[in-house]
């Protein structure tokens, strides 16, 4: 029986060993428990080459901030050039930025996928908040409930290749990117 805990690249390649890293930016200071994989010491420093997917909880500016930088050091270890290494902090940086204005706390979720021998990053954030009343207006350019410029949710579908939304009032909302490698 196939474990639901691997993702498609690590059941493709299964010599790659598969390991996770949650992070709790309330936990950002304290070692991670003992199932996840230790970072290196430096904060600076790249994620081991055998993590594959981070998930990171958005409840205020420094879960943003770290969500930001896992998913950068993501792609940089999954071999992304500077420009779509940018897209992707973007990304997930607007994604962050919409959960903690709209519906906090919330989850960001950054993985490498492999498909037809493309190599990718998803970015899946997710919230239980009180979901997007308008979904066409939403992804509208200049739209915005909350008196910003509305430039967020449209310039993440410009930025990503593949981009999908489901919502409901009350239930939350999930939005899914992909980003391949060119």
């Amino acid at each position: 029986m196939a474990d639901p805990q691997r993702s498609d690249l690590a059941r493709k390649r299964p010599g790659l060993r598969l390991a996770v890293r949650r992070v709790d930016a309330r936990d950002a200071r304290r070692p991670p428990p003992a199932r996840f994989v230790e970072p290196a010491a430096d904060p600076n420093a790249a994620l081991a080459p055998d993590i594959i997917e981070v998930r990171v909880h958005i409840e205020c500016e420094r879960g943003l901030i770290e969500a930001r930088r896992q998913g950068r050091q993501l792609a940089t270890g999954a071999g992304f050039g500077l420009n779509d290494r940018a897209m992707i902090t973007a990304i997930v940086s607007e994604l962050g930025r919409n959960i903690l204005l709209y519906a906090a706390p919330g989850d960001i979720l950054v993985k490498v996928v492999e498909e037809n021998q493309r190599v990718g990053i998803l970015i899946k954030a997710s919230d239980s908040g009180p979901g997007i009343a308008d979904i066409r207006r939403a992804l509208c350019d200049g739209y915005s409930t909350s008196g910003r410029l509305g430039m967020g949710l449209p310039g993440v579908k410009r930025l990503s290749d593949e981009f999908d939304i489901a919502c409901g009032p009350d239930r939350g909302t999930t939005v899914v990117v992909r980003k391949w490698r060119r």
